[in-house]
């Protein structure tokens, strides 16, 4: 699926219905974000992979988000079953963590409009 189609699946308006989704929409939806989330990653280090504190704060992330996207595949294996780490009342939102640690206090500005290439989406 193109990065716009992704993105639209977690549009406001869509992530308001979560409670009322089942688990298998509910997961299809944590792995959309989890997606988005790994490619953004990704860019950012491939345009500020200079930085040594940098590259290993995305490193970690890029780590935790790969184990959890393992266990979403997994879960999606068998969605009768509600995974533990799978809240019914927090949807997926992207981009709701912290700034790597490198990066707080600290002269970082990315602004995804202009440093993601988002031509052909």
């Amino acid at each position: 699926m193109r990065l716009a189609g992704q993105v639209r699946k977690l549009s406001e308006e869509n992530l308001a219905r979560w409670s009322q989704m089942d688990v298998a929409e509910q997961l299809d939806l944590y792995q959309v974000m989890l997606e988005l989330e790994i490619d953004a990653q990704r860019r950012i280090l491939t345009k500020y992979g200079e930085d040594p504190d940098i590259v290993a704060e995305i490193q970690e992330r890029l780590l935790t988000l790969d184990l959890r996207l393992q266990q979403v595949d997994e879960a999606l294996q068998d969605p009768s079953v509600r995974p533990d780490w799978l809240d019914p009342d927090r949807p997926p939102r992207l981009f709701n963590q912290p700034k790597p640690q490198a990066v707080v206090g600290a002269t970082w500005n990315f602004n995804p409009r202009v440093d993601l290439d988002w031509r052909g989406l």
